[in-house]
């Protein structure tokens, strides 16, 4: 996982288990209030993983995602 500011937005990108990412985006629409950000996959693959693209308005939310996400077995 790792985290870029980009044009004033907070980017997590993140490569992990497709079923993983589809809970952390509803995760993110649950514990946020709404317009925090959007969400870019791409896959999965064969092997079952996606890369994701999480973007953030807020900095603490970014970070908050990480805490909850990284720990999570990809």
């Amino acid at each position: 996982m790792k985290l870029e500011c980009q044009k004033g937005d907070y980017v997590v990108t993140w490569t992990g288990r497709a079923s993983r990412g589809y809970e952390a985006k509803q995760w993110c629409n649950e514990q946020f209030e709404p317009g925090w950000g959007e969400v870019h996959v791409t896959g999965p693959g064969a092997s079952g993983l996606a890369f994701w693209k999480f973007t953030f308005k807020r900095l603490y939310h970014a970070q908050w995602f990480m805490l909850r996400w990284n720990s999570v077995d990809q």
